[in-house]
């Protein structure tokens, strides 16, 4: 049964409980009877905006394709993955504490590091462990968040959640939505909430000034030799280049970050450029590059 269908028959059911309606693998919430569950899975939120009556909320199910969309070794994904599992795994302590189930991470770090991919990475293991994980856009509005999860919460008390919410400074507009749902009236539990941002000198204080929001602040940085090896065999045509041009390759590369180590991979495999010679240029294009998180250094 289609979304407009099946909201078109919630009109004549009394009450105003609230469901989500399928269509074309998108969820979309209506008013009505609870008809249609939310099955495991990464959804992006959408707000169509309408000039005949209220916007269209969905969540559109996610298949993302990037290039970077694979686990890396010695990387900020395994470190954030690990925490998220440790989280879930101690729900009974909170529970004997009297606090409500939840974390915040937020990322820090320049464009290129691959906090989204992180992200994205992050959410698909939820999804493959039964749970709902909901990525937002910064051009899209956060109003809806705190509903659509106090509805999935109602109707799963245990499932995990996991809220995405990309670039959080483009939303500093959006206080009275974000804080209620941090840490006030609209928070639920079992949610681990993870943001990013390039710019966290621009976000507002009541988000970063203390814990119960964001509780664990982590600055993005170049990825190391594993996870740049791994990232590199992983760009590379299987067995056409060379073990000694791709341990160069690698070496040459300490410092870039996952968008600089595409191009040298390009400017290596497709032009046959020197890799010191494009490592030294990307370098030089490289302003105020990213510290911490590992204390891992190069040899």
């Amino acid at each position: 049964m289609s979304a407009k269908k099946t909201a078109a028959k919630a009109q004549d059911v009394p009450g105003k409980n609230r469901f989500w309606a399928v269509d074309e693998k998108e969820w979309r919430l209506v008013e009505g009877e609870i008809k249609y569950d939310l099955v495991p899975g990464l959804y992006e939120l959408k707000v169509r905006e309408s000039m005949m009556g209220p916007p269209s909320i969905t969540l559109a199910e996610m298949t993302p394709k990037t290039d970077k969309l694979f686990p890396l070794p010695d990387s900020l994904c395994e470190y954030i993955v690990g925490t998220i599992e440790k989280f879930w795994a101690n729900k009974h302590k909170y529970d004997r504490m009297g606090l409500v189930h939840k974390r915040g991470i937020l990322m820090e770090g320049a464009p290129g590091t691959g906090k989204t991919a992180i992200c994205l990475l992050v959410g698909r293991e939820i999804a493959k462990q039964g749970g709902v994980a909901i990525f937002t856009k910064p051009s899209t509005s956060l109003y809806p968040l705190p509903r659509i999860l106090s509805v999935i919460r109602e109707m799963h008390p245990e499932m995990p959640l996991l809220n995405i919410m990309e670039d959080i400074d483009r939303h500093k507009r959006e206080m009275d939505t974000l804080l209620p749902m941090l840490d006030g009236e609209d928070q639920v539990a079992n949610i681990v909430h993870m943001a990013t941002t390039n710019f966290k000198d621009k976000l507002d204080d009541r988000l970063t000034g203390r814990p119960s929001r964001f509780d664990d602040i982590i600055k993005v940085k170049h990825p190391l030799k594993k996870a740049r090896e791994a990232y590199l065999k992983n760009v590379f045509p299987d067995g056409e280049l060379p073990e000694s041009v791709l341990a160069e390759v690698v070496r040459h590369a300490g410092g870039l970050n996952f968008a600089y180590l595409k191009e040298l991979a390009v400017s290596t495999y497709v032009y046959g450029i020197d890799p010191a010679t494009t490592a030294k240029k990307l370098k030089a294009q490289m302003e105020n590059r990213p510290m911490g998180f590992s204390d891992k250094e190069e040899d």
